[in-house]
């Protein structure tokens, strides 16, 4: 049996690290800025493939899952009913599914949203949001859609910025 069992969603942040580790062979050191922009590249690119190490590591049971929420208390609007009760949920996701509900929950909210900008609490409300409001085949059809990739170059730098905010509001092995 291999060490991992790699999801599309896996190889394609591996051959995202291998372009950005390619892209800062070919710097011009003087550049200070571009430095800065691929030390950045390089430090989140290696945040995630550590992540991915220890998201295999605690399915196997090798290390502590984080819990992380609620943010809020969901169904609140202005017409809602006179509340009887607040049920919580604790939903045990996998790295990938994590991503396919904020994928979900910020195109779903506001798309034309700078995913950089977003708060901690935004990525989160985001997330469960869509955790309590769609079924989990929803979800996992998204989760299927990333592993298939196949992104436009625009999509995938927002896919990238996604990603970002995902390592933002759920670092390895914080609870909150």
């Amino acid at each position: 049996m291999s060490r991992f069992e790699l999801t599309g969603h896996d190889r394609y942040r591996i051959e995202a690290a291998r372009r950005d580790l390619a892209a800062a062979e070919r710097l011009d050191m003087s550049d200070d800025r571009a430095m800065a922009r691929t030390i950045g590249r390089l430090e989140v690119a290696l945040r995630q493939l550590l992540e991915m190490v220890d998201e295999t590591a605690a399915e196997r049971g090798g290390g502590p899952v984080p819990t992380v929420g609620p943010t809020g208390v969901q169904n609140v609007h202005d017409d809602a009913p006179v509340p009887y009760a607040v049920v919580r949920l604790d939903y045990r996701v996998s790295r990938v599914e994590l991503f396919a509900a904020l994928v979900l929950g910020f195109t779903e909210t506001d798309p034309d949203r700078d995913p950089d900008a977003l708060t901690v609490e935004e990525i989160r409300r985001d997330v469960e949001a869509v955790l309590a409001g769609s079924s989990f085949s929803e979800v996992w059809l998204m989760v299927e859609r990333l592993e298939r990739g196949g992104f436009s170059a625009v999509r995938d730098r927002g896919m990238q910025a996604l990603e970002r905010a995902l390592v933002r509001a759920y670092p390895a092995g914080v609870e909150s």
